[in-house]
C-alpha cells in the first residue's frame, strides 16, 4: 500500500509503500501484525475506510463514526457496535503510530 511518503528517484518524486521507505533509508520494518481470521474483516474494512481519510498538512484526521455509518450504509455492510469499536481502536492506534513516526522523522532531520 502506497501511504504519503515521497522519494527522489531517476523518474523524479515517487510514492512508496512503508517497506520500499524504509528499505530506502535503512530503517527496520515492522513485521506486519497477525490478524486473529474471525476479525479480518474488520481489519479490512479499517482499510478501505482509512484509504478515503481526509488530512492536514502535517496530521491525519480519525475517521469520525458518521463516515463509518456513511460507509456502511453505502456499501450495505452490516457492521456490529462490537466491529466499530474495533476499527475506532485500529484507528486511534494508526493515528498515536503515524504521529510517532513523524515526531522522530522530524528529529532525525533536525540531527542531519
Amino acid at each position: 500500500m502506497k501511504w504519503g511518503h515521497k522519494v527522489l528517484s531517476k523518474e523524479g518524486q515517487i510514492e512508496v509503500t512503508r517497506a520500499e521507505y524504509n528499505e530506502a533509508f535503512g530503517v527496520e520494518s515492522p513485521d506486519p501484525p497477525a490478524i486473529p481470521d474471525a476479525v479480518i474483516h474488520v481489519w479490512e474494512w479499517w482499510w478501505q475506510l482509512s484509504a478515503r481519510r481526509s488530512s492536514g498538512y502535517d496530521s491525519i484526521s480519525p475517521l469520525s463514526y458518521s463516515e463509518i455509518y456513511y460507509w456502511s450504509a453505502l456499501t450495505r455492510t452490516q457492521i456490529s457496535p462490537i466491529e466499530i469499536d474495533i476499527i475506532v481502536k485500529l484507528d486511534d492506534a494508526y493515528i498515536r503510530a503515524v504521529a510517532t513516526e513523524r515526531r522522530e522523522q522530524r528529529d532525525r532531520e533536525k540531527q542531519s
